[in-house]
């Protein structure tokens, strides 16, 4: 009814709040006939997460800055081959995870990268999950932040991958194959492998995990 209003204190009829945000799905369609302002909606809702994911891999604050940024000027160049098949996220790590092997792959025929302790300063308050606390907060809660800084160091790329987007993202098996390109068993093995490794790691620096 016009002019209706609701008393302080009771809660509002249902379809008194203003629209809902539109989904990802709905943004990227908009984005794909040129709308910037559906983009940058989507940048602004997935940054702080792959610069968090990118920072883990590459163990570099002001490389995974560029990296994240890099991901999304890929991302808006590459808008037409999106098909839906995966979601938008998914779709956003892919991208993050090939540039950070591109960027790996040069660094390391230069240097060994450097360690990093994963300290939850060290990363933007966007990338913080909601929920049950990720394997780095638990750990940096007992104070090994470091040794498990230097356990994913030890891993490979690849496998450092698989175990970031399965213990740090909360992906699925099938998720993590479609992220990384390879088949739901292979993500099982990369990341079964690589949280043995973690551990082993952790436990030869002395930690009980």
């Amino acid at each position: 009814m016009a002019g209706r209003t609701t008393r302080p204190g009771t809660r509002a009829q249902p379809g008194a709040s203003g629209p809902r945000p539109e989904g990802d799905a709905a943004l990227m369609r908009r984005a794909r006939q040129g709308h910037t302002r559906a983009f940058a909606e989507l940048v602004r809702r997935h940054q702080g997460r792959i610069f968090g994911l990118v920072m883990r891999i590459v163990g570099d604050a002001a490389s995974a800055e560029e990296l994240t940024q890099d991901t999304f000027v890929r991302a808006w160049k590459n808008l037409d081959r999106f098909r839906g098949e995966a979601s938008v996220a998914t779709w956003l790590y892919s991208i993050a995870v090939n540039l950070c092997r591109d960027y790996l792959g040069g660094r390391q025929a230069r240097q060994r990268h450097r360690e990093v302790a994963l300290s939850e300063a060290d990363f933007e308050p966007e990338a913080k999950l909601s929920g049950p606390p990720r394997p780095d907060q638990q750990f940096a809660e007992k104070g090994a932040a470091e040794a498990l800084g230097r356990a994913l160091e030890e891993l490979d790329p690849d496998p450092r991958a698989a175990f970031l987007l399965r213990h740090q993202e909360g992906m699925s098996p099938a998720e993590i194959a479609q992220t990384l390109g390879i088949s739901e068993m292979n993500a099982k093995v990369r990341v079964h492998r690589a949280r043995r490794r973690v551990l082993a790691t952790l436990r030869r620096l002395g930690h009980e995990v």
